[in-house]
């Protein structure tokens, strides 16, 4: 392809992605979202409609990018007659996911964990003037444990973690430590996305806090870490039906699924997930 030629297909998509942005931002919003990126340095503010306050992203990172794939694109997809109660956002990052569902699941309870010091620090900024969300500076683990970053070069939505001391400690927390902290009985919904740490997550053995886990939205890193995917469908050890969306795999709990589903048509296979989620 010539460089004119790659030069007109990435305008194309730019153009069609603010137009699909246009909805959730108004169209000054969803030029300043595609502008970003080539803002280093400059943070963006940015109105997105059913949330009370703006977003703020920071110029010439992702933070734009995975804006559009959370906000615009719904990589977490929004589920139709169902309302949780309690959500687990683990790998908050600068709190996009946490927003989009504060944005259409307002009554839920929210913890978002995020390690990273300058991700968890706009964070706080961006989640602090809403009541429900909670945030907290900790890294989802098997164990409570003294942790570590990897990689001090990593992206700042790709940040690696792992055990024991090193440059710069983080405190990693378990599954049984947040329901003992918030109180929850259950995690309605459980949001990761923690850069291979899956792997440590979900063990050699069946965690019990999984019996208390009704739907999971998953991304795996197999690249980083090798296997993370067989340990993460080893651990399970329930009846459960599976979407690929996006990057994510989506977990839903049989039982849960007949819950949600009983006061509705009972749906037919062809149309079981269109009927779940939006």
């Amino acid at each position: 392809m010539t460089i004119y030629g790659s030069f007109l297909k990435s305008a194309i998509q730019k153009i069609i992605g603010i137009k699909r942005a246009k909805s959730s931002l108004g169209l000054p919003g969803a030029v300043r979202l595609f502008r970003c990126e080539y803002q280093a340095g400059k943070e963006s503010p940015l109105r997105v409609n059913g949330l009370q306050h703006p977003i703020v992203l920071r110029g010439g990172t992702t933070d734009a990018w995975v804006f559009y794939q959370i906000i615009i694109c719904h990589e977490y997809p929004i589920f139709r007659h169902y309302q949780p109660e309690t959500i687990l956002d683990a790998g908050a990052n600068i709190g996009t996911a946490s927003l989009h569902f504060l944005r259409h699941y307002p009554g839920a309870s929210i913890l978002a964990l995020e390690p990273d010091p300058e991700n968890y620090a706009l964070l706080q900024r961006n989640l602090r003037l809403y009541p429900k969300p909670l945030v907290l500076p900790y890294a989802l683990w098997y164990a409570n444990e003294t942790l570590h970053i990897s990689d001090e070069t990593d992206e700042k939505y790709a940040m690696r973690i792992e055990s024991g001391s090193g440059k710069t400690n983080i405190d990693g927390k378990s599954i049984p430590w947040v329901l003992e902290y918030t109180g929850w009985d259950r995690i309605n919904l459980l949001k990761i996305d923690i850069e291979g740490a899956e792997w440590e997550l979900f063990g050699n053995a069946r965690p019990d806090w999984l019996d208390r886990v009704d739907v999971i939205m998953i991304e795996m890193h197999e690249e980083i870490k090798p296997g993370c995917s067989k340990r993460f469908f080893d651990a399970l050890g329930f009846d459960y039906r599976l979407k690929l969306h996006g990057g994510n795999l989506i977990v839903c709990r049989e039982s849960f699924i007949q819950d949600i589903l009983r006061p509705q048509n009972q749906s037919s296979p062809h149309h079981f997930w269109n009927d779940i989620f939006k």
